[in-house]
């Protein structure tokens, strides 16, 4: 009986344990969510606002808007899907930033490609990984991404599409 009753406690250690990464795993996944959806149906300054404070310093509002709208007229999100699991990191430095969590996630997605031979990564990939950091608080996107309007003028220029 008494193994019994400790087998039992180790159990409910361990799904307390377990519900508390659950948690927060499905935390990151909302905020996710969020952002993709608002980059899908072009509310970029939602989708800005959902980035962490390592990509806001790179990266400026302007340039972030200019850069969705390019990546929309070469490609359509149809639908995505986020993977269930996340790969779970704890005590992270990203560049200076030092985050007690973070979470991976896979995303897939549907494109209905508007101009052919154009490639735009990541975003242009079925799938691609993207992480979901814990900042002040808050879930927050961490895309990396730095140089954007460089990035776009290459875009748009491999599109053969006029600023």
């Amino acid at each position: 009986m008494k193994k019994f009753l400790a087998f039992i406690v180790i159990l409910c250690i361990a799904a307390a344990a377990l519900g508390c990464g659950n948690r927060d795993v499905e935390d990151g996944r909302k905020v996710l969510n969020a952002y993709l959806s608002s980059v899908k149906d072009g509310k970029y300054e939602e989708a800005y606002g959902l980035l962490c404070r390592q990509d806001k310093k790179k990266i400026s509002r302007e340039a972030f808007n200019s850069w969705f709208d390019a990546v929309a007229k070469i490609q359509e999100v149809k639908s995505f899907k986020i993977t269930s699991r996340a790969d779970v990191f704890k005590n992270m430095t990203v560049y200076d930033d030092k985050y007690t969590k973070a979470l991976g996630f896979a995303v897939t997605q549907e494109l209905d490609k508007k101009i052919a031979g154009v490639e735009v990564t990541p975003y242009g990939e079925e799938e691609y990984k993207i992480m979901v950091v814990f900042e002040n608080g808050e879930w927050k996107i961490f895309t990396g991404y730095e140089d954007l309007k460089a990035n776009t003028d290459k875009l748009l220029e491999a599109a053969g599409i006029n600023k």
